[in-house]
Parts: structure tokens; sequence; C-alpha cells
């Protein structure tokens, strides 16, 4: 019995040379796989890159504030990105830029895009924007749901007041942003209790006069409805480089239809 008792106690004393060995060579192997991976991150040929500064937010006319340059490692540059700032510089954000991010060309817009625009208030509830699904930046149909009507037949008086207006803010009854502007992002406050009840949108100019009922005290006339924006901003873009001026011709509705006739007779 001692024997058994003994016998792993000396094959132990017999190994140590041999365990030494092994953690030692281990130490060395990590430290030269750390030293070697310092040296490549040091020693990588870098490029510089064009990168939004901070979060810019949708629809905003960007600024040489809004770029700085950054150096990234070669072949990490981001396909069809701007090279120069005076790409971007003048140009409109079609969807959030986040600060560090090249800037692809796709997400640019020309300021035809702002062009005949005003900014108007209107008073909605959480039902009529979308449900709350609507943040700064989308694209939203305006329509104009009398009041008193009770609903007696389906769409009986509906008109589509205003097309494609741009969501440029949700603010609660004291005028608070829903959503966090100071670190220009589209999540909404998580200490914002207060429901929606005034969205700022920008209105084509011909369709203003159609949209500027809803602003009225307890107005709960207009319901906002959200539009696919890829498939809308193409459209907005041609209509800008093809139309011009013509968007602003008092009483020319194109593709509406209905939100013509509502108001032109």
């Amino acid at each position: 019995m001692e024997s058994i008792i003994r016998l792993p106690s000396l094959s132990l004393r017999r190994a140590w040379p041999l365990l030494l060995s092994i953690v030692c060579g281990l130490g060395i192997a990590v430290f030269g796989a750390y030293q070697y991976q310092e040296y490549v991150q040091t020693h990588r040929e870098t490029v510089k890159v064009i990168v939004a500064s901070h979060n810019i937010m949708p629809y905003s006319v960007i600024t040489p504030a809004d770029l700085t340059e950054k150096q990234v490692v070669q072949g990490m540059e981001v396909p069809d990105a701007v090279v120069s700032a005076d790409e971007a510089v003048g140009k409109i954000a079609l969807t959030l830029l986040y600060g560090g991010e090249q800037i692809r060309r796709d997400k640019l817009g020309t300021k035809e895009l702002h062009q005949d625009r005003q900014i108007v208030g209107v008073n909605i509830n959480v039902a009529r924007a979308a449900g709350g699904w609507l943040r700064p930046g989308d694209l939203v149909d305006v329509w104009w749901v009398p009041s008193g009507s009770q609903m007696e037949a389906p769409g009986a008086g509906w008109f589509l007041a205003a097309e494609s207006a741009i969501v440029l803010d949700i603010r609660d009854s004291s005028g608070k942003s829903l959503f966090d502007h100071q670190q220009n992002s589209v999540i909404p406050n998580a200490s914002q209790s207060a429901g929606p009840a005034v969205a700022v949108l920008a209105v084509k100019e011909d369709q203003v006069q159609r949209v500027v009922g809803g602003a009225a005290p307890n107005s709960q006339n207009v319901v906002l409805t959200l539009k696919f924006k890829e498939k809308e901003l193409m459209k907005s873009a041609e209509e800008a480089g093809h139309q011009g001026s013509d968007l602003s011709n008092p009483g020319v509705n194109p593709g509406t239809g209905t939100g013509g006739t509502g108001t032109g007779n």
C-alpha cells in the first residue's frame, strides 16, 4: 500500500522539468504572437478617408464641420464612398450618417430635395402617426380626415393633403423632442414618457395650404402614413432634377388625384 501511495509522488517529481518547459514554451509563444500582432498593426499601410465627424441627421445639409479625415487600413475603403470633402459638402444626407462612417455617394442627395418646402407643425397622436413608427428623416403622406362625419362611409371626405412630406421631428405637448438630438440620434429618449403630440414636417410649398389646418388647436384631422423611403427618394430626386421649379407652381398637385380634387374645387 505504501508503494502505491509513493509512486505518484515520485512520478510527479520527475515530471516537473517537463511541465516547466511546456509552461515556459507556451509563455514564449503567447508573447511572440502578441509582439507579432503589435508589429502587424503598426506596420500595415493605411490610407486617408473622409468620414462623418458626428452623427448627421437625415435631410441635413452637410457642412465642412460635419466631416473629418480618418486613417484606415488599406483595403478597408468602402466602395463608392466619397474621396474628398468637396463631394459631400452642400449635399443632403438621405439617411442617418453615423460618426466615423465612410459616406457612400448613394446616401447623398442634392439641395433640390429641399427646394420649395416649408416647415409646418401639425397635431398628432400615436394612432395618427403610424402607430409610433415615425422617426426623423421618414417620408410620409399627409391625409386630411374631416371631423364630425362619424365615418358614415369609409373614406368619405378624406383627401390626400400632401405627398412625401419629410419628418423633421416628433415632439410632445410641451414642445420637447421625443428623440435625443443632443447626440444626433434617432433613438427615442428613454426618460421620455409623454406621447407624440406634434409632428414637424417639411412640406412642398404648393401643398402647405392643405396641411396648416392641422396646427389649429384641438385639430385631429391629420393622419400620417409612412412611405417606403427608397422608392420615394428616387422619385423625389427625379422630380427635382427634371421638373425644377414646376413643383412650386400654385395649384399643381402631380400624381395625387384625390388631393387635387379635394382642394381645387
